[in-house]
């Protein structure tokens, strides 16, 4: 069957690159401690998280600047967190 769902197939069919994160979270280009309890470290989540760092998204531009210039690539790094996610909404 080419179904890639058919869980009784002997092979495994389809794939992607990461499985097991239900949940993406973007997050701005920064650097600091995440300790447990904040959103950036995934060990305060009960469950898989996926993390995607928008590029030059810095607090500064993103509160400041109003992200000027950023919608673009937050729209596009929001669209790759879903497909690496779910690739079944395509």
């Amino acid at each position: 069957m080419s179904d890639s769902t058919n869980t009784q197939h002997p092979f495994a069919q389809g794939g992607k690159t990461v499985y097991g994160a239900s949940v993406g979270i973007l997050m701005l280009d920064t650097v600091f401690p995440r300790i447990p309890g904040d959103f950036g470290n995934a060990a305060t989540w009960s469950f898989p998280v996926m993390y995607r760092v928008v590029r030059g998204a810095s607090p500064h531009r993103v509160v400041r600047e109003r992200a000027d210039g950023l919608v673009q690539k937050l729209a596009g790094s929001s669209f790759i967190l879903l497909w690496r996610i779910d690739q079944r909404w395509m």
